[in-house]
């Protein structure tokens, strides 16, 4: 069982590095379908302009950087605690 918690603690910690790396091409592929979703039903909101359309770019980009490095940390100090648990 302690085995197995290490293996999903590391499974974690690499996706954290992981998608810390790929929070950008995240972040547009998100962006284009959200302005596909506004497109094909304007009266929900409009499709955004092309400033906004970066200006949502770089704001997703931090969110799941954020959320990825929470993830990274998390995975990084609970690898810590189990390694200085074990005798």
């Amino acid at each position: 069982m302690g085995k197995l918690v290490v293996i999903l603690v590391f499974v974690y910690l690499m996706l954290g590095i992981v998608l810390l790396y790929f929070s950008r091409n995240l972040s547009v592929r998100y962006n284009k379908w959200t302005t596909a979703l506004r497109t094909r039903f304007p009266r929900l909101s409009p499709p955004p302009t092309p400033g906004m359309t970066e200006l949502n770019i770089k704001i997703m980009t931090w969110l799941i950087r954020l959320v990825d490095v929470y993830v990274a940390l998390s995975a990084g100090f609970l690898l810590f605690t189990i390694w200085k648990a074990v005798p």
